[in-house]
């Protein structure tokens, strides 16, 4: 179930922690992330999506994958969404994507893998961009 991280004295049911080199999921969180696959809520998608933003920026030799324009795009597009979380709009996002940019983008891929219609239909330039960071399209594999 949750955890105790002693890192930041919180409680989670995932994180991804680069210093340890490992990705942490409550299993019961995890699992009941697949059981509906069409909520928009999904643990395991969620924490990978931290590690792929992650791997993306460490200097490692695999870094920069993520095509530089649409990534541009998708921080513009990021910020419009977040203020309009904060602000109480109506989005298709969670209220904890408007934590900041990283909760975005994970709360983005959850939504992008199990409601890519609904993505599309809100907001398809969005939709459009994650399609070009992750290179692929999410609506092609559906129909």
């Amino acid at each position: 179930d949750e955890y105790y991280s002693t890192i930041n004295k919180q409680y989670h049911k995932g994180e991804v922690n680069p210093r340890l080199k490992a990705i942490v999921v409550s299993w019961k969180a995890f699992v009941a992330g697949y059981a509906d696959p069409h909520d928009g809520i999904n643990l395991g998608l969620h924490e990978m999506a931290h590690a792929l933003k992650l791997e993306n920026i460490i200097k490692n030799g695999e870094h920069n994958f993520f095509n530089a324009e649409a990534y541009k795009i998708w921080l513009t597009l990021a910020k419009i969404e977040i203020e309009k979380i904060r602000a109480g709009q109506d989005s298709i996002f969670r209220t904890y994507a408007g934590t900041d940019e990283d909760e975005f983008f994970a709360t983005g891929i959850e939504l992008y893998f199990e409601q890519p219609k609904k993505l599309n239909e809100y907001n398809p330039e969005l939709y459009q961009t994650l399609s070009k960071l992750l290179q692929q399209d999410t609506l092609k594999l559906v129909g």
